[in-house]
């Protein structure tokens, strides 16, 4: 499938998240403009503020707050895609010299430094609680997927289980519960689309993880069918919402992972 970036679609409003990257990454110190360069050029599919700044643009939030979230949920998921010792990502490697997982991490660090520093100024107590336990919960999933790893088990229940606990699903899902910060949305928008982030995270999750090798034991079609599941369950989430271009564009995100 064809590459897309969000400023190909969103225009100039996007364009704005990806001048923020670019500002949080550069100073008179530092220069990591590598890693925002791989941040702007991800696909529509495998970056989450896109799924972000659609949800909260479909529930109608007009807060100023969507722009500089937006960024940070950029530099939050890659320090966590970072962090992660499985993960095989080609375009990051091609774009940011790590020759270590020490030196991965380290740069990781970083970005989870600069992020919540960004999270502080926003002055939403909230924001950072979220993140905050979205970013526990990833470290708790790295731990339950090096235990599944070991068992070598191929039970449906314990593949569910350690992708459920990955960093994209939970972090997605409390990015789509982000989207209701400073807005009028209803509790029942509320839970479906916290449950849309959760499907979806599982769906992304899967497609960044087809280009590696099954682990031990993982049965290949268990994992298309999980995948399908959660792409349909995903959609049907998204009922709740009125008719708009933004909505849309979520059932877009997602049936493209299920073409991924």
């Amino acid at each position: 499938m064809e590459k897309i970036v969000a400023a190909q679609i969103f225009g100039k409003e996007f364009h704005k998240i990806d001048q923020l990257v670019r500002q949080f990454l550069l100073s008179e110190d530092n220069d990591f403009g590598e890693i925002a360069s791989y941040i702007i050029d991800l696909d529509v599919d495998q970056r989450p503020s896109v799924v972000f700044y659609l949800t909260a643009k479909a529930i109608d939030n007009q807060s100023d707050l969507i722009f500089p979230l937006a960024a940070i949920i950029d530099l939050v998921y890659t320090a966590i895609v970072l962090h992660d010792s499985g993960t095989s990502d080609k375009e990051l490697e091609s774009k940011v010299i790590c020759d270590t997982l020490g030196a991965r991490i380290l740069l990781g660090d970083y970005l989870f430094s600069k992020a919540f520093h960004m999270m502080v100024k926003t002055n939403q107590i909230s924001v950072v609680q979220r993140f905050a336990f979205a970013i526990a919960m990833h470290t708790e999933g790295q731990v339950i997927q090096l235990s599944e790893h070991e068992r070598s088990s191929s039970v449906q229940d314990d593949l569910n289980s350690t992708i459920y606990s990955s960093r994209a699903t939970l972090f997605y899902e409390t990015i789509t519960d982000l989207a209701f910060i400073m807005t009028t949305g209803t509790a029942r928008e509320n839970k479906a689309l916290t449950e849309f982030g959760r499907h979806f995270g599982v769906a992304a999750q899967i497609s960044r993880s087809r280009s590696k090798p099954p682990q031990p034991g993982q049965r290949i079609n268990q994992t298309a069918n999980t995948a399908s599941g959660a792409i349909k369950d995903a959609m049907s989430c998204l009922s709740i919402l009125p008719a708009s271009f933004y909505k849309d564009k979520l059932y877009d995100l997602a049936a493209r992972l299920q073409s991924d």
